[in-house]
């Protein structure tokens, strides 16, 4: 959390005692970030504070349906990857129209492969071209 890591807060931090850190509830379950669950209480509504650490969403499989599927399919079979021999074109054309389907969700592996096309068009970009030897 970007305002957690200013460093006079984390100097703060190391300054508190282990109570003020972390306490037994009644419940005798841990209860950590005491102190600064008890300072957020001012400025945020009790059961916000106190809940439960909840996931983030991602909505990729809504991202890549309609047009932004087809701009990946483009990157990624014409990208360093492909020159590289590093992917397999038909395979990931398949990938591509299965994730056209409804029933299975390939999203996860679409930007996997995203991400490793993006990394290797900006080692290109630095230091040169990717190869697979």
């Amino acid at each position: 959390r970007v305002p957690l890591l200013d460093h006079r807060v984390v100097e703060a931090a190391f300054e508190l005692p282990s109570a003020l850190k972390l306490r037994r509830a009644a419940d005798g379950t841990a209860e950590g970030k005491y102190a600064l669950k008890q300072v957020m209480t001012r400025y945020l509504p009790t059961d916000v504070v106190f809940r439960k650490k909840q996931g983030f969403y991602i909505p990729v499989r809504d991202w890549l349906e309609g047009p932004m599927l087809a701009e990946v399919g483009e990157r990624l079979l014409a990208g360093h990857l492909r020159r590289a021999g590093i992917i397999d074109p038909p395979g990931v054309a398949r990938l591509l129209g299965m994730a056209r389907d409804a029933r299975r969700n390939y999203s996860n592996m679409i930007m996997a492969l995203l991400a490793l096309e993006s990394w290797a068009d900006a080692y290109a970009g630095r230091v040169g071209a990717v190869t697979w030897d």
